[in-house]
Order: C-alpha cells, then sequence, then structure tokens
C-alpha cells in the first residue's frame, strides 16, 4: 500500500514540475498571436487543478495508510487508536497521524501554488530566452 501512495504522488509530482513545459511546447507548436496569455490562463488553471488534486492526495493517502496499519480514527486515547496497530508499525502510524495535524489540505493547495506561479513564469522566460538566442544565430 505503502508502494502504491508513493508511485502516485511520484507521478503527480513529476506532472506539476513537467506540465509547464508540455503546455509550452504545445503552444509553440501552434499559430497563436498572444503566447505568453494564453499560456499564462491556461498554465495557471490546469496547474491549479494538479497542485490541488496532489494535496488532496497526500491527505488521502496518508489517511489509507493508516487505516491499513489498523489505527482506529475513532478512538478517544492513544491505547484506543493504536490498539490494532502492529508493534513495529507503531513509529510510521505516529509519523502519520502527525502529518494529518495543522493546516489542511486546501491551505496546503493554496500556498503550493503561490510558490509554483514564479515556476510557472520561469519556465516561460527560459523559453523565451532560447528562443530568442536560436533567432539571433
Amino acid at each position: 500500500m505503502n508502494i502504491l501512495t508513493s508511485i502516485v504522488s511520484i507521478i503527480l509530482f513529476f506532472a506539476v514540475i513537467l506540465l509547464p513545459v508540455f503546455i509550452l511546447h504545445i503552444i509553440n507548436n501552434k499559430k497563436i498571436k498572444y503566447r505568453f496569455i494564453f499560456y499564462t490562463v491556461f498554465g495557471v488553471v490546469i496547474c491549479a487543478v494538479i497542485i490541488w488534486f496532489f494535496s488532496w492526495w497526500i491527505k488521502i493517502s496518508d489517511t489509507m495508510l493508516l487505516s491499513h496499519y489498523g489505527y482506529n480514527f475513532d478512538g478517544i486515547n492513544e491505547k484506543e487508536r493504536f490498539a490494532n496497530v502492529l508493534p513495529q508499525n507503531i513509529d510510521q502510524v505516529k509519523n502519520l497521524e502527525t502529518s494529518l495535524f495543522g493546516i489542511g489540505w486546501q491551505l496546503k493547495a493554496i500556498f503550493a501554488f503561490v510558490f509554483y506561479l514564479p515556476y510557472l513564469f520561469f519556465v516561460y522566460f527560459v523559453n523565451y530566452i532560447i528562443k530568442k538566442r536560436k533567432a539571433t544565430q
């Protein structure tokens, strides 16, 4: 189960990283007059959806792993919550339980998107510089 959730997380992470490059490649192959505006609108919308799903997936995968290890979400105290957890898995379950505390996945998605926007523009401007250098040579 841990391997499955890790594989999905890695795929989503690479989708977040490579999606702006893919969008830019599609835009460059088409005859579009205002490429920057088109890239910004579609890049922001598509990447926001992917980041939103990625943040949701992190919380859901932690919840799935906790239930897989036998964690009791309805337990009142620590003894009840860890009653069905095997002794070798208690440390991992405690780490997963701690990761569920704090801000919600929605706020994590908003913060991730705020930090992701500069990367979106960085990809565009690197592509712009590369195209200008190729044009001058």
